[in-house]
């Protein structure tokens, strides 16, 4: 201590009340406690109070100075999501009510004013990104749909939500939490793989119904109108535009696929079920079922060429590569023109001895050359339109 001083003499000339708080600025317990205790002395003696009117008394102050405060849910993802279903629920019953008019206009995006009202001052208070709003009620939609509970024209409005949202702020800058597909309290592991991105999950269950849809309206070919799968193409397209899919390898190459085997497949069975139809009353002239067929193979092609000049649901692999997509009329061709070449194989021998008995043959000459020159159709339009 001598040394101390010795170095820093000014140490000598402090005290220790000039390192500790002033008693003037410190206020005792003890001094609080016995105003306390004399204030209600005298009241208590004046109006003939006991201790515990004291306690309530102050218990009203408190709630009375914290009584405006927000509540925030444990899980405000988990409990915004269910808001915002009971609010789409409140009001697509109220929309199929007897006593709404049919001539009432109908927002697409369902909710009504007062509960947009109420689902904005909800994510305020519980902090909820745009980002998460956004895909949270695609989402929504999305299983509203599949139940057949909204139109399809919901679903591209509740597109136009995230194509605002990625305008506005760059899908790399998105809180990861805000998209995750899990709505687990607990800490998400990135490295399981069940985990996927929420999003993406969406957009994955997006693709894979509106294929579906494609793939089952197939079932009108060769009759297939192009307002029979436009719906579905469009929204795969926006969903598309995004550059979501290929970013983390949601493979459609595969469902694509499926829906090409599902043309060839139907193509094939058309044939099979036209064949048996123009063979059902059989004539003399065997060469009569297989020319009205190639009547059909020539026209149902160029009937969808026309309404489909360019592949759907094409699409470019994410390792590169040629795009892969659904071409209705080469399908069509490749599937039904080898089976009419079969079975015009199998009738040959028929055909030539048909031509061949008396001078008025079964199977007239001219027959035979039409056949001939419309099998050569069939030939080039195979070349044409399936040339590998």
């Amino acid at each position: 201590m001598v040394v101390i001083v010795q170095f820093n003499p000014e140490l000598a000339k402090s005290t220790p009340n000039d390192v500790l708080p002033k008693r003037s600025s410190v206020r005792p317990l003890t001094g609080r406690s016995a105003s306390i205790s004399s204030r209600r002395s005298v009241v208590a003696l004046s109006q003939n109070l006991t201790d515990a009117d004291f306690e309530a008394e102050e218990d009203d102050e408190e709630v009375k100075v914290g009584h405006n405060f927000t509540y925030i849910p444990p899980n405000p993802k988990k409990y915004y999501k269910r808001l915002l279903e009971l609010c789409l629920e409140g009001d697509l019953a109220a929309m199929h009510d007897p006593n709404v008019n049919d001539d009432d206009q109908v927002s697409l995006g369902i909710l009504s004013a007062p509960h947009i009202e109420l689902i904005n001052e909800c994510a305020l208070r519980w902090r909820i990104s745009q980002p998460y709003r956004a895909a949270c009620f695609l989402d929504l939609i999305k299983q509203l749909y599949e139940r057949n509970e909204v139109p399809l024209d919901c679903v591209p409005e509740a597109l136009g939500g995230i194509a605002k949202v990625m305008n506005e702020i760059s899908y790399d800058k998105w809180p990861t939490n805000d998209v995750r597909a899990s709505l687990d309290p607990r800490p998400s592991d990135d490295s399981d793989p069940a985990q996927a991105e929420y999003l993406i999950n969406v957009y994955g269950g997006l693709v894979s119904a509106f294929l579906a849809s494609v793939y089952h309206a197939m079932d009108a070919l060769p009759d297939l109108k192009k307002d029979d799968v436009l719906p579905y193409i469009d929204v795969l397209a926006q969903v598309k535009e995004t550059g979501l899919l290929e970013r983390f390898d949601v493979d459609i190459i595969a469902r694509v696929q499926d829906v090409k085997e599902r043309v060839r497949m139907l193509s094939a069975h058309w044939y099979q079920l036209r064949t048996q139809e123009l063979q059902a009353t059989p004539g003399v002239n065997r060469a009569l079922p297989l020319l009205l067929m190639t009547d059909d193979l020539e026209k149902y092609p160029k009937a969808l060429d026309k309404r489909f000049p360019e592949p759907i649901l094409e699409h470019v692999p994410s390792g590169g590569g040629e795009p892969v997509g659904v071409d209705l009329v080469s399908l069509y061709v490749e599937a039904t023109v080898p089976l009419f070449l079969n079975d015009l194989e199998t009738s040959r021998k028929k055909l030539f001895e048909g031509s061949m008995n008396g001078p008025t043959p079964d199977v007239p000459i001219q027959d035979i050359f039409s056949l001939y020159r419309r099998t050569k159709t069939m030939l080039g339009m195979f070349e044409a339109f399936c040339p590998e």
